[in-house]
């Protein structure tokens, strides 16, 4: 066990900011969709905890804009990332799948953004 800890470890410290950034979205469409999978069963109860994880990898994300750099962008990322926070929120509470799609379709459309403008940034660089 205290090997794979140690890889996990090695792994976030040396990764690019990029690499990380992918990362914590992946995370949360994972746990988007685990929880989606919950509510799609009627299982309220069990949706909480990866709806949860999801939640605070988007606060986390919410709390890494850069303002000053990002301008607009940055703006217009704060306003999804607090949608997605709710939307999460109530589909969980309502315990309505569908509602969480959207939020779904909405954080993966931005994960591509990202996707795309690394993979441009790692070409041109």
């Amino acid at each position: 066990m205290k090997g794979i800890q140690t890889y996990r470890k090695q792994s976030v410290t040396f990764s690019t900011n990029e690499d990380l950034v992918l990362r914590l979205f992946e995370r949360a469409l994972l746990k988007m969709w685990e929880g989606h999978m919950f509510l799609s069963e009627g299982d309220k109860s069990a949706a909480v905890g990866p709806l949860q994880i999801s939640r605070q990898i988007i606060c986390e994300l919410l709390g890494c804009l850069d303002y000053e750099d990002g301008g607009e962008i940055a703006s217009n990322l704060n306003q999804l990332y607090i949608w997605l926070l709710k939307e999460i929120s109530r589909s969980g509470f309502e315990g309505d799948p569908e509602m969480l799609e959207g939020a779904i379709e909405v954080l993966d459309n931005i994960y591509g953004g990202f996707r795309d403008a690394f993979e441009q940034e790692e070409n041109n660089g």
